[in-house]
């Protein structure tokens, strides 16, 4: 039985624009049949991790949608499992990594926990890891507080930590100056402290241009075959669909076309999911369309990211020189 708990902190509200509007960051689709939290459940699987809790703030009812009982993670269970635990406090400040405060306000999950290490991790890290390796290496440093970076020094806001350590923190949360672990980590010379280097792909997702560039990423083939691998899958919610339909002039180059699309146009280095349709005529280029967007005849769409049920109007031209652009749910775009 693993020995590790992990707690997934998606507390923090980012800079999503129109993406956060009607869903929390851990909830936002990706890579065409995914969302963000997807990567954390599946490495808590792949690491046969048994007890998961998330801590989310904000509009999580998609989030809770999406991860039902927790079967496709292996996290049904009548012991441990996953355990979704919104704030207590109907207004919670903005933290850029979860509270001991906001921890506890379900002080009882931790006490009933049997593991004996935590890892503390964000709901929008993207990928593909055995976290047992982090723990592993926390034990032979001999410190209190692992914290995992990436290969080139930036911090993922991911700490390994004993959980009676971190109980006696949230404990006295109160009593003490310190808000968080990464304060503890940065700040208290008491204790002893270490860092990992993870050598892998990973982006940590923080704002709509943190999102684009992994989804442009994932196109690359030694980026996919890092995440997406073979050996530790990662997993998601299923969801029936028919095969993708490609009409008579259709075109896809470097895309990742979800079952269920409905493609007569041209799609151009771009992540399409489920049930999109692209009408003749159309381009589609360096893009992500969400669930249902429908681009009507001859639109042209660039550097876009079109939220679930967008429409874009015939013959409408799609494109910003200097930036993204970002369609709400359900937007009609007019170019």
């Amino acid at each position: 039985m693993s020995t590790i708990l992990l707690v997934v902190d998606a507390t923090t509200l980012e800079n999503f624009e129109s993406l956060s509007k009607h869903r929390i960051p851990a909830a936002i689709p990706f890579g065409g049949k995914y969302r963000l939290i997807d990567f954390a459940l599946s490495n808590a699987k792949n690491s046969e991790i048994i007890n998961v809790s998330i801590f989310p703030n904000g509009n999580y009812r998609s989030l809770t949608d999406h991860i039902g009982s927790g079967d496709k993670w292996d996290l049904d269970r009548r012991r441990d499992g996953i355990f979704i635990l919104p704030p207590k406090n109907n207004m919670p400040g903005r933290e850029n990594i979860i509270s001991f405060q906001r921890m506890y306000e379900h002080i009882e999950y931790f006490r009933r926990s049997s593991q004996e290490y935590a890892i503390i991790t964000p709901a929008t890290l993207v990928w593909n890891v055995d976290y047992n390796l982090f723990v592993e290496n926390h034990i032979k440093s001999g410190a209190q507080i692992t914290e995992i970076l990436s290969s080139d020094n930036k911090r993922l806001n991911t700490f390994v930590i004993a959980i009676d350590k971190l109980m006696e923190y949230i404990e006295s949360y109160s009593e003490i100056i310190y808000r968080n672990i990464a304060d503890i980590f940065d700040y208290d010379t008491t204790i002893k402290v270490n860092n990992y280097h993870y050598d892998g792909y990973v982006s940590y997702v923080r704002t709509v241009d943190d999102y684009y560039k992994v989804s442009m990423d994932i196109l690359k083939d030694d980026i996919a075959d890092s995440i997406f691998n073979t050996d530790r899958k990662i997993y998601s919610k299923e969801t029936n669909s028919h095969p993708t339909y490609y009409g008579e002039n259709a075109t896809s180059k470097n895309s990742i076309i979800a079952s269920g699309a409905f493609i007569e146009g041209e799609v151009i280095n771009s992540i399409i999911s489920r049930k999109v349709m692209v009408k003749k005529g159309s381009v589609v280029k360096n893009s992500i369309l969400m669930n249902e967007t429908i681009v009507e005849e001859n639109a042209y769409v660039e550097n876009c990211v079109l939220d679930k049920e967008t429409k874009v109007m015939a013959n409408s031209y799609v494109k910003q020189d200097d930036n993204l652009f970002v369609s709400e749910k359900k937007q009609k775009v007019y170019g």
